[in-house]
């Protein structure tokens, strides 16, 4: 779906989502996460409209993380995410997907560090 009436060119999206964890000694866990979108790619995510949303990125997303279970419901997680966009409009399904332009008037890159207290019920 573009934003000109009556554009009939295909266009295709592609997005690879890959990564690992690891299981340390003790209760904790390493992982390492890479996202990347195509020009055209856009997820289902749609409602997921938090601006640190890998998965719908137009570029390049790294995330790595560290885990530590205090027991199988309470766990904390500390990890930084980097996205850097290479088209506008990311999550948008309406629209055509613009390059970004790096001058200032667009997000091209987002960091953010975080610390998660997570519970599982």
């Amino acid at each position: 779906m573009t934003s000109t009436i009556g554009d009939t060119e295909t266009k295709q999206g592609e997005a690879l989502w890959a990564g690992f964890r690891y299981q340390l000694p003790w209760q904790g866990k390493i992982g390492y996460e890479y996202n990347r979108g195509s020009r055209y790619w856009f997820s289902f995510l749609f409602g997921a409209s938090e601006m640190t949303n890998k998965l719908i990125a137009r570029g390049e997303a790294h995330e790595i993380y560290y885990t530590h279970d205090f027991n199988r419901y309470t766990y904390v997680q500390i990890g930084m995410l980097d996205i850097d966009y290479e088209y506008g409009n990311s999550g948008m399904h309406v629209g055509t997907p613009m390059k970004v332009a790096g001058d200032g008037n667009q997000v091209d890159t987002l960091r953010n560090a975080y610390l998660l207290f997570g519970l599982n019920f």
